[in-house]
């Protein structure tokens, strides 16, 4: 099995880097092996060893120095020098929220806008190749020391070099693809719902990349108008065929609705390898439509905007970004309360006093200086505090202004990503105008008509005003009801449109790619619980599999452990009961025998000095132990029995109508046993 991956099929990898985002912790190798199980239906290969960026002290040396990046990943080692499997799967995850479960800062995303799209910061990318260097440097030396060892214990056994695969989901696999285009160290990258590489990113990140850019278009791309102007399908074009041969072993698996696909037709971004499409919801087509419709001049001019924040945001994190951007950051409060200090302890202590004299010209004697008023002085530390506050408000009304010039950008953006709503809502805003005014041209008819009886100096009241009155009114009520509707239509439109991004981040999602992998095979999954359907129509039933192999696993340990207390139970009921009685019986007997054998050393049971004793008999008479005393015992020893006897039965009925319902498929059957 040693050229074969371990990891062989895309559920497979998709399921286990899904892991990722277990809120119960890092992944393990118990949940490595359930998944292998599930899909496999036998044990993974070889010794697993996982290793976790939280463990590796270069990187968390960082994260204590307040510069997180934001990185997560770990390594799966699969090994096993008999089969010649030396297998590792570097994992890189994708975007959290926030950071440290969501008390942190929104890291990833920032890396996403900074590092891809801008091309402007490579902090995770640094830190997601230092651990891919240090656990492979980690492997390989104690691959190494077990081959020596086992060399001299005498095994024959040959070297066997290190494969490596990666694993990256949304930023994830961005970052996996930018390690193999930078470096090329994979056998193999899977990229699931990955965002792309950018050529603005690769810019940054590969200095021969860089060179070869320059010289091709004759742009200083070290300066970002230079670089954001050259043609983006020209740009595309060149980068895809500079490093076609590092990523022809990158394979995509790629949900039709994925936000991040729809994305990818923004300047910049590349595709490399090849591609698998899953259709994981067929009632919806993704958000292409609306992504299309932006203007690339206006991505353009954010990409230069943001572009000169990116510097800042990898050199000091989230809070440098918004220093750079708005001029405020946590140091802005030290500022005031500086302030608030020094003014305090002014008005507590009171002011020095200085004089101001004024130079007066005397005959014969010259200047001479007469005292005119004394000043207050203001300390140099309230001076110092007031000027450095002063200075910051400048920054951040500087900052704020040039940030506000930007609104209009971002929301013509934004309206234009929204023209598809507009092409809905045209319809249903016509019909909206056509039942407004026939609503108006009744009311005017109802009021003309009305006019015209009261004026009327022949009769009263008009024969026909009730009448028309009446079949206005009813003409109204349709119209509003027709205006109701024409809204309601348009807040339809309006809430599918928004769902539609909804839907397309459900879709990015890994549960959902992994369902539509296996939709053929009547399996799902929710998390990293696999659900398996049998029948169809109305017939249809559907088990979450994984939940009835937990239950009956821990169904079987809990008996397990109620038969070793139950034995335990019975062990020192025997002992401490049954047992001792037994043997403080034959104590007795012998004590019996002694005394009849020996019956002069007993003569001190007559207290006389002059008795001799020369025989003694003893009438043995030993009742048993009390019948409903072990009775007691022995019932309750049957009832445990009988209950656990019960429990046994049912846990194996479960399992035993679910082999059934899965015509006793021999991966299903194995997962009950295998653990």
């Amino acid at each position: 099995m040693g050229n074969e991956e371990v990891l062989k099929n895309d559920i497979l990898r998709a399921r286990i880097a899904n892991l990722e985002y277990e809120k119960d912790g890092p992944i393990t190798i118990e949940q490595i092996r359930k998944i292998y199980i599930e899909e496999c239906g036998k044990e993974p290969p070889g010794k697993i060893e996982v290793y976790r960026s939280d463990d590796i002290k270069e990187i968390n040396q960082d994260k204590r120095n307040g510069k997180d990046s934001g990185f997560d990943g770990t390594v799966i080692h699969f090994y096993d020098p008999i089969k010649g499997i030396n297998q590792t799967y570097t994992i890189t995850r994708g975007s959290e929220n926030a950071e440290d479960g969501g008390s942190g800062g929104p890291n990833d995303w920032l890396y996403n806008l900074f590092g891809i799209f801008e091309g402007k910061a490579q902090n995770q990318l640094k830190d997601a190749s230092m651990f891919d260097q240090i656990v492979t440097s980690k492997i390989n030396d104690s691959v190494k020391r077990d081959l020596e060892r086992r060399r001299k214990n005498g095994e024959e056994i040959q070297d066997i070099p290190l494969q490596k695969s990666g694993i990256g989901h949304s930023l994830g696999g961005n970052l996996i693809q930018m390690l193999q285009l930078k470096d090329g160290g994979f056998r193999n990258v899977y990229a699931i719902n990955d965002c792309p590489p950018s050529a603005y990113q690769l810019v940054l990140a590969d200095k021969g990349f860089q060179f070869a850019l320059q010289h091709e278009f004759n742009r200083n791309v070290k300066d970002d108008k230079e670089l954001y102007s050259i043609p983006p399908s020209e740009l595309k074009a060149f980068t895809e065929e500079y490093y076609r041969d590092k990523g022809k072993n990158i394979h995509h698996l790629t949900a039709n609705e994925d936000m991040l696909h729809a994305a990818s037709i923004i300047r910049g971004f590349i595709d490399l390898g090849d591609r698998r499409y899953v259709d994981t919801n067929p009632d919806f087509d993704g958000i292409q439509n609306v992504v299309q419709h932006l203007s690339d001049k206006d991505l353009q001019a954010l990409q230069t905007f943001l572009g000169q924040f990116g510097p800042a945001y990898e050199q000091g994190g989230t809070e440098a970004l918004i220093r750079a951007m708005t001029g405020y950051d946590s140091s802005f409060a030290e500022c005031v309360n500086d302030v608030k200090r020094e003014i305090g302890n002014f008005l507590r202590n009171g002011p020095d006093w200085e004089e101001k004299y004024l130079d007066v010209h005397v005959p014969y004697t010259g200047f001479v200086k007469f005292p005119l008023i004394a000043v207050p002085v203001m300390p140099a530390e309230l001076t110092r505090a007031i000027g450095n506050l002063t200075a910051r408000i400048i920054e951040m009304e500087s900052k704020v202004t040039n940030l506000a010039k930007q609104l209009p950008l971002f929301g013509h953006i934004l309206l234009t990503a929204m023209l598809p709503l507009k092409d809905k809502l045209a319809p249903h805003f016509e019909k909206l105008k056509e039942h407004a005014k026939n609503l108006l041209e009744i009311a005017a008819d109802t009021g003309k008509r009305l006019a015209v009886d009261m004026f009327n100096p022949n009769h009263s009241v008009d024969d026909d005003l009730a009448g028309v009155i009446l079949i206005n009114g009813a003409k109204a009520v349709w119209n509003i009801k027709k205006m109701g509707e024409a809204c309601g239509d348009m807040f339809k439109e309006t809430k599918t449109f928004f769902s539609g991004f909804g839907e397309a981040a459900d879709a990015h999602g890994i549960s959902q790619l992994t369902s539509g992998l296996a939709s053929g095979e009547g399996k799902r999954y929710e998390g990293n619980d696999m659900f398996l359907s049998a029948g169809s129509g109305s017939r249809k039933i559907e088990i979450n599999l994984s939940s009835a192999v937990r239950i009956y696993q821990l169904g079987t340990d809990s008996l397990h452990e109620q038969e070793y207390y139950l034995k335990e139970l019975k062990n020192m009921y025997k002992k401490e009961y049954l047992e001792d009685y037994d043997s403080r019986k034959k104590k007795l007997l012998q004590k019996f025998s002694d005394m009849e054998t020996h019956p002069q050393r007993y003569k001190y049971l007559l207290h006389m000095e002059n008795a001799k004793i020369t025989n003694i008999t003893v009438n043995e008479v030993m009742q048993p132990l009390d019948a409903s005393f072990t009775n007691a015992f022995e019932d309750a020893f049957h009832y445990y029995e009988t209950e656990q006897a019960k429990s046994r039965d049912l846990i194996n009925k479960i399992r035993a109508s679910i082999e059934q319902l899965f015509n006793k498929d021999e991966k299903v059957s194995s997962m009950f046993d295998l653990r």
